[in-house]
C-alpha cells in the first residue's frame, strides 16, 4: 500500500476532480476513483480510503470531466466530457465525447470506446443509463438554437438503436423501476412531465400533468429529483422559491399519485436512496446583493448537516453533523455509505449508524458531484 507521502509526491495537480465508486470485475471488489479535471486520478479503497494506485488518462488532457457513471452491466466507467473549440461561441463549439473505461485484468484502466455526436450540429448535452446498464440514452443540444433531441444507445454493440426527436434526457431524468420507461421533468412553470417507452418502436413523447396534487392545486412547486419513477416535488410556503418552510411530495409518475410527503423548515441538496430513504445535505440560499441594493442571483452555503428521512412513513431518522462547505458526491449501491468532500477532505459516512466513521485528506480542493450506479 503506498502512502499518501509518496503518492502526494506524484501527484501534481491540485484541481477540480470527480469521485467515482466502482466495482472491480477482477478482483472482485469495490474501489474508489478520484478524477481530475484533465484525467488524473487516484484509487483509493472505499472503507478504509487508503491510497491504492494513481494514473492518467492522457487523451483527455484538453478536455473537461463533467459527468462520471458506472455500466453496472459491464462494469465499466463512463466518462462525459467536453470541450470548447473558442470562447466566442460556447454553444456551437462545444466538442463533447463519452468514453467508456475498463479495467485489465492488473486492474489498469483503459479507454474501450468512445462515443460522439453523430450531428456536428448537435453536442452532447446529458446521458442516462437504464437499470442493468443495457442501454444509455445520449441527450443531443443544439446549443443557442434551442433544438433538442436524444438517442438510445445498445451498450452490447455501442450502436444507435433509436432517435426520440423533441426530447432532452438530463441528469434530472430518471427510468421506471423496470427500465422501460424514461422521464424527464419539465422545470418553469409547465407543471409537467414528458416521457417516452424505449421498449417501442413509435418514438412518440407523451406528458403528465401534475398541477393538482391529489385535491389541492399548488402554484408555487418544481420537480427536484427523479428515481425509479418517483418524483420528488417541492412546495414552497411562498413564492419565489427558498422560502421556508416545504412540503416535499413524493410523486409515483407511473400511477399519477402521491404515496407520501415530508414537512422540513430547511431547505438543501435532496437524495432519494435506493432503500426508502431520504438524504438531505442541508444548505443556506443567500441572495447576491449588490452594491446599489439589487440582487443577481442566488448563492448557497452548505451549514454542515446531513439530514435522513424514511420516505414511507415521513419521518426523521437521524442528523449528521459533517464539514462545512461540502457536497455529497457518492453513494454506495446499498444506501449504507456516504461519500462526503469539503475542501480536501473526504469523509465517509455510515448511515446505519448515522456517523463519519473515516476521513482522508486527497490532493484535490474541489470535486464535482458524480454519479454512482451499480447493479
Amino acid at each position: 500500500m503506498k502512502e499518501y507521502k509518496n503518492i502526494l509526491k506524484k501527484v501534481t495537480f491540485m484541481s477540480i476532480g470527480v469521485l467515482f465508486l466502482a466495482y472491480s470485475l477482477s478482483h472482485a471488489k469495490e474501489y474508489i476513483y478520484i478524477f481530475s479535471h484533465n484525467g488524473k486520478f487516484l484509487k483509493l479503497d472505499p472503507y478504509s480510503l487508503d491510497f491504492i494506485d494513481l494514473g492518467n488518462l492522457w487523451w483527455l488532457n484538453l478536455y473537461e470531466i463533467e459527468r462520471v457513471i458506472q455500466d453496472g452491466k459491464k462494469k465499466q466507467i463512463l466518462l462525459m466530457t467536453s470541450k470548447f473549440n473558442n470562447d466566442e461561441d460556447m454553444g456551437k463549439n462545444k466538442v463533447s465525447t463519452f468514453d467508456f473505461l475498463s479495467e485489465s485484468h492488473k486492474g489498469d484502466l483503459y479507454l474501450s470506446k468512445t462515443i460522439k455526436s453523430p450531428d456536428e450540429n448537435y453536442f452532447i448535452n446529458d446521458v442516462l443509463l437504464s437499470h442493468g446498464g443495457g442501454k444509455a440514452v445520449i441527450s443531443l443540444d443544439s446549443g443557442g438554437e434551442g433544438k433538442k433531441k436524444s438517442l438510445v444507445i445498445d451498450l452490447d454493440n455501442y450502436s444507435i438503436s433509436g432517435i426520440i426527436e423533441h426530447f432532452n434526457a438530463s441528469r434530472s431524468s430518471c427510468f421506471s423501476l423496470d427500465g422501460s420507461i424514461l422521464y424527464s421533468p419539465l422545470y418553469g412553470n409547465s407543471k409537467e412531465i414528458e416521457y417516452v417507452r424505449l421498449d417501442g418502436k413509435d418514438g412518440i413523447v407523451y406528458k403528465i400533468s401534475y398541477e393538482k396534487i391529489g385535491d389541492k392545486e399548488i402554484k408555487s412547486m418544481m420537480p427536484v429529483v427523479c428515481k425509479d419513477g418517483i418524483l420528488l416535488i417541492r412546495e414552497n410556503a411562498k413564492s419565489p422559491l427558498y422560502e421556508l418552510p416545504l412540503t416535499l411530495f413524493f410523486y409515483d409518475m407511473q400511477s399519477e399519485k402521491v404515496i407520501s410527503k415530508i414537512h422540513i423548515d430547511f431547505d438543501g441538496m435532496f437524495y432519494v436512496l435506493s432503500n426508502g430513504k431520504l438524504l438531505i445535505n442541508e444548505k443556506k440560499y443567500i441572495p447576491n446583493e449588490m452594491p446599489d441594493g439589487s440582487v443577481i442571483g442566488i448563492r448557497s452555503k452548505s451549514v454542515g448537516r446531513l439530514h435522513l428521512y424514511d420516505i414511507g412513513t415521513g419521518s426523521k431518522i437521524a442528523s449528521i453533523p459533517v464539514h462545512e462547505e461540502g457536497e455529497i458526491v457518492g453513494i454506495s449501491s446499498d444506501a449504507i455509505n456516504v461519500y462526503y468532500f469539503s475542501s480536501n477532505i473526504l469523509s465517509r459516512i455510515d448511515l446505519q449508524n448515522h456517523t463519519v466513521v473515516k476521513e482522508q485528506k486527497v490532493p484535490f480542493m474541489k470535486v464535482k458531484l458524480a454519479f454512482y450506479r451499480t447493479d
